[in-house]
């Protein structure tokens, strides 16, 4: 699925830099520039992120 229609981002782009560190909507932007441009991403890289941080705390990692 595409996040981000300004810079043609994935849902697969997102959760990968997501996994090499990039914790907040601001370093999702400087990663891979999604939530760079109009901003109407932005809510579905919250939301990615919430989600990401469920399931590590679903899994026992520390919140």
């Amino acid at each position: 699925m595409i996040v981000c229609l300004c810079r043609g981002v994935s849902e697969r782009d997102v959760l990968r830099v997501m996994a090499m560190g990039a914790g907040t909507p601001d370093a999702i932007t400087v990663a891979c520039g999604a939530g760079g441009d109009c901003g109407a991403c932005t809510v579905l890289l919250a939301d990615l992120l919430a989600e990401g941080e469920a399931a590590a705390v679903g899994a026992g990692a520390r919140p």
